[in-house]
């Protein structure tokens, strides 16, 4: 079953650096979030100007259906992206609707929160949620054997539905392989 990983945090958490060497260990497409604005956006951006409702909420609209579109080929996938709301994150979310409405039910949208140590005014994955924070402390490739982990700890708690070979055991395999070469 795919696993959308949605890494979020400030800038400076490493983000960009971590998502490479996830996408190196496993394969998974990686995007940014900045890639889903449009050209008005990005213009509005460019100028300084605060982006309005419509404009953020069309972008997780698009973030969400690539997300969707990736789930319903079977394909993983890895997207970064500033912290995100509670809504923002049940936006996204609905990627596991569509994907289930075209068979590939159990597809998932995973949600790691890189913590920088003076990380304020984030809003967490909250305990009913799907995700988990991970301590963006230190080299990327280091942080990305952080997100591994607790991909592989979500999976034991059996948040990941179970699956031969599950993502997260194929993850940790990927891992473990480049790790000894």
């Amino acid at each position: 079953m795919p696993v959308h990983v949605v890494l979020s945090g400030m800038n400076g958490t490493g983000r960009s650096g971590i998502a490479e060497h996830l996408s190196q260990l496993t394969g998974m497409p990686v995007a940014d979030a900045a890639a889903f604005h449009p050209a008005t956006s990005r213009r509005k951006i460019a100028s300084g100007q605060v982006l309005c409702t419509a404009d953020v909420t069309g972008q997780l609209h698009r973030m969400r259906d690539w997300i969707a579109d990736r789930a319903v080929s079977g394909t993983s996938t890895i997207l970064t992206c500033p912290p995100l709301s509670r809504a923002d994150r049940d936006a996204l979310r609905e990627a596991e609707d569509v994907a289930a409405l075209t068979g590939q039910d159990g597809s998932r949208v995973m949600f790691i929160g890189l913590a920088a140590p003076d990380a304020t005014g984030t809003d967490p994955v909250a305990p009913d949620e799907f995700g988990t924070t991970v301590d963006a402390s230190g080299h990327p490739e280091d942080v990305a054997d952080r997100v591994l982990d607790a991909i592989a700890r979500m999976r034991s708690d059996q948040q990941i539905a179970a699956g031969s070979p599950s993502m997260a055991d194929r993850l940790m395999a990927q891992a473990r392989e480049a790790a000894e070469q």
